[in-house]
């Protein structure tokens, strides 16, 4: 798995974040009502908010199921990466960045009590890089 995919999943979950808060805000404008303030003669070209707004709302929540199938997806091909890794610390380590997102402090604490990440940032690094380096290798000794 590279390292890009391994980013992915990060990614996807903040984007359904940001289109979810954006549905929330499209349902709020469709639905908000303006105070009518007596005596004033109604306006012409009102419209009806929620029936202007229903298209991009529905739009957007087909986006977010599909996205959401997606993450899914991603999630249990990294869970299934995750398992295929020997080394229980290195498990450890991909579980908590990858699958949980917690920045490298955070898994420097869970693991050793202390730290800033930087070890477990170089090792998770090194990980990826040996096992690229292993693909290449086979790719190579495939080929002659």
């Amino acid at each position: 798995m590279e390292e890009r995919e391994l980013n992915e999943l990060r990614y996807l979950k903040k984007e359904i974040r940001y289109q979810m808060e954006r549905v929330r805000r499209l349902e709020e404008k469709a639905t908000s009502v303006t105070q009518i303030l007596g005596g004033i003669p109604a306006c012409k070209g009102i419209t009806d908010r929620v029936a202007e707004y229903a298209p991009q709302i529905a739009s957007m929540k087909t986006l977010i199921q599909n996205n959401i199938r997606w993450c899914l997806h991603l999630q249990y091909k990294i869970e299934a990466f995750i398992e295929s890794i020997e080394e229980s610390e290195m498990r450890q380590i991909f579980r908590l960045s990858r699958l949980e997102g917690k920045a490298w402090k955070q898994i420097a604490f869970v693991m050793a009590g202390a730290g800033d990440g930087s070890t477990q940032y170089k090792q998770h690094k090194e990980y990826l890089r040996q096992r690229r380096k292993k693909r290449r290798w086979r790719r190579e000794r495939q080929e002659n």
